[in-house]
């Protein structure tokens, strides 16, 4: 069970408050629970002048789809980067197969990439 806490305001709004309550739910905390949730869902504010409820809401609905069609568009951002960084990675480990080692007895050992020209091209023209 929750713990009950107490918040002070002046006995008007008390007053205003509990004839609210008793139309809208069994219990007080319900009741401001779901005035919370209705701002956040709607993405009002009470602070919102209500004299054309429409256009308030019309308003906090186009700031929504704005929103919404922001993230649409990081998302396909993000998708289309993923997808680049795939290639990369798929390119790169293409690469690393074709490398060889040279075991030198006389100096150092070392790696040897065994591709053509046209494929060294190809890689800088599809990533430079």
């Amino acid at each position: 069970m929750d713990d009950f806490n107490t918040i002070r305001l002046k006995k008007k709004v008390i007053e205003k408050f509990k004839e609210y309550s008793k139309k809208t739910s069994p219990s007080y905390s319900e009741t401001l629970d779901y005035m919370i949730a209705f701002f956040e869902d709607t993405g009002l504010s009470p602070y919102d002048t209500m004299h054309n409820p429409i256009l308030s809401y019309t308003r906090a609905l186009s700031k929504r789809t704005k929103a919404d069609k922001l993230i649409d568009s990081y998302s396909k951002e993000l998708d289309k980067n993923k997808k680049e960084l795939y290639d990369v990675k798929n390119e790169f480990s293409n690469l690393l197969n074709e490398l060889t080692y040279i075991k030198s007895t006389f100096s150092k050992s070392y790696y040897r990439l065994d591709i053509s020209e046209e494929k060294i091209e190809d890689i800088k023209s599809n990533f430079f």
